[in-house]
């Protein structure tokens, strides 16, 4: 049988391990375990406020000499109510870059190399709004909609956080799972397009070829 002791610890340990997970919880949905964030993107695609400290300085170059000008693309996540899921926070940022579609000799190598010119913030917002651009069906005859999405996209000076630009592109491009489950009857599986690689490639050609 259990001491006092015993039953007064197993006690303390039922009470005290919950409150221990939940204070962890709030920690995590507040951004308390966010790190130094990788570049100076503002946090939302209509601020202003790039930040202080970042892991950039250093390996940026002068956006000058030749074309092409190498660039990372940095997509900043926005939650917004259909857009919920996920473990990335409010304001995280993540390189993108291989993912654009974008010519690969504008691409920088990585946020670890030097020779960066250019930071591209790519923010995604507007989700749902208007009608649905297409719709996927699985081999399983699962549907889901195709929401649209607005991308806007500011572009800086990485040596200088300096601002250069900034344009909108809706997301028209999108690929449809193999799989698709239904999360819930409130919150149905759905499909987010990207921006059409092409499209980016234009807008940007300005910055990346400059000179």
């Amino acid at each position: 049988m259990l001491s006092g002791v015993g039953r007064r610890v197993g006690v303390l340990a039922i009470v005290l391990v919950p409150l221990c997970l939940i204070a962890l919880l709030i920690a995590w949905r507040t951004g308390a375990f966010q790190g130094t964030p990788p570049a100076f993107c503002p946090t939302a695609q209509d601020s202003d406020a790039t930040a202080e400290t970042y892991e950039l300085p250093g390996r940026a170059a002068p956006y000058r000499g030749g074309a092409p000008h190498p660039l990372l693309v940095f997509d900043v996540r926005q939650i917004e109510p259909r857009d919920s899921a996920g473990l990335r926070l409010d304001g995280d940022m993540e390189d993108v870059t291989g993912e654009t579609g974008l010519p690969p000799d504008w691409r920088a190598t990585g946020a670890t190399e030097p020779g960066i010119q250019l930071i591209v913030c790519q923010y995604r917002h507007g989700v749902g709004d208007g009608e649905e651009i297409g719709r996927c069906r699985n081999a399983l005859f699962t549907t889901a909609p195709v929401l649209a999405a607005t991308f806007t996209y500011r572009v800086y000076e990485a040596a200088t956080a300096k601002p250069l630009g900034r344009f909108d592109l809706p997301g028209t491009a999108y690929t449809c799972p193999e799989w698709m489950n239904r999360r819930s009857e409130q919150i149905p599986t759905y499909v987010l397009p990207k921006p059409d690689p092409a499209a980016l490639a234009e807008r940007l050609r300005p910055f990346a070829t400059a000179g």
